[in-house]
């Protein structure tokens, strides 16, 4: 799975949870926004507003929210991809907004205020401009006829440890951020990860916490060349409890792995077969004992 991917699906999977999305939300927004926020009012929007062309640079996470005196608002969290700093990022954000403008016009909808929180672990610095910096010789009068509007900037490359630690109040947030941040920078040094795990031990795991560590554990295990036993070694060291959940995580994945390889194998046996023309399809699934259905969508999806 390509990093990008996989860091999406690691986000979305982590913060699409209410908890976690309304910690990294109060975290991250000003504080003239957090506290006209009805939190309790957050929902998921399921619906994704990226096409094709914003597809190749972002991914998004949408929640709605009532704001102040019932105003109902979209925040969205725009996942950059290809970890660089593009030229006009505003153009592309003002694409992004405009799709949930037209969706809310299609829908015959009132258009629907958007936030849009960019998120971005690059190792270039992100230098923030104004919209009305990109125009030059432009004057008051001119900017008035402008879309001029600001985004929010998420950059967890150039904070430190500390300063995202102190940003958020939940373990699971203060964690996942963390760890992305240091997948980002590369790191193959596992005790660099294994402090994220220290004072794991005084905790009570509940199933909900199992779970999420288990994510953590799949996300930095499928993204860092480094071999799974020293992984767990290292959590280990650090947390008992840690190392039981890493090695109950590392087995499943192995077994996952070997499950893939021995459908991929089976697949491809298939196709040779039926591809050779000697067999029916009733035939294969009988000589490799596989179930007929089974046989049936492989060779469906061969031929299309």
């Amino acid at each position: 799975m390509e990093l990008a991917n996989s860091h999406d699906k690691f986000f979305k999977e982590i913060f699409s949870n209410k908890e976690n999305a309304v910690d990294i939300l109060r975290g991250t927004l000003p504080k003239n926004i957090t506290k006209n926020i009805n939190f309790k009012t957050l929902t998921t929007d399921n619906t994704s507003y990226i096409d094709e062309e914003l597809q190749e640079v972002f991914s998004d996470l949408v929640f709605n929210v009532q704001y102040r005196s019932g105003t109902k608002i979209k925040i969205a969290i725009l996942i950059e991809h290809k970890s660089f700093i593009p030229k006009y990022p505003h153009i592309q954000i003002l694409k992004y907004i405009l799709k949930i403008w037209e969706s809310n016009i299609k829908q015959k909808e009132d258009l629907v205020p958007v936030l849009p929180v960019l998120f971005y672990a690059g190792k270039e610095k992100w230098t923030h401009r104004s919209f009305n910096e990109y125009f030059k010789g432009i004057d008051e009068n001119l900017l008035f006829y402008q879309p001029v509007f600001e985004y929010i900037l998420m950059d967890i490359s150039h904070r430190s440890d500390l300063e995202i630690a102190g940003m958020y109040e939940m373990f699971d947030v203060r964690i996942a951020l963390l760890t992305m941040k240091k997948i980002f920078e590369n790191i193959q040094d596992f005790s660099n990860f294994a402090l994220i795990f220290s004072g794991l031990d005084d905790m009570e795991l509940t199933e909900r916490r199992q779970n999420f560590l288990a994510s953590i554990l799949r996300y930095i295990i499928s993204n860092v060349d480094i071999d799974h036993k020293i992984i767990i070694e290292e959590i280990t060291k650090i947390s008992t409890k840690g190392g039981e959940i890493a090695m109950t995580t590392a087995t499943r994945l192995i077994q996952q792995g070997k499950q893939e390889g021995m459908q991929e194998g089976m697949q491809e046996a298939i196709i040779n077969l039926y591809s050779s023309g000697r067999f029916t399809i009733e035939e294969i699934a009988k000589f490799l004992k596989l179930n007929l259905r089974f046989v049936k969508e492989v060779v469906s999806s061969m031929q299309n």
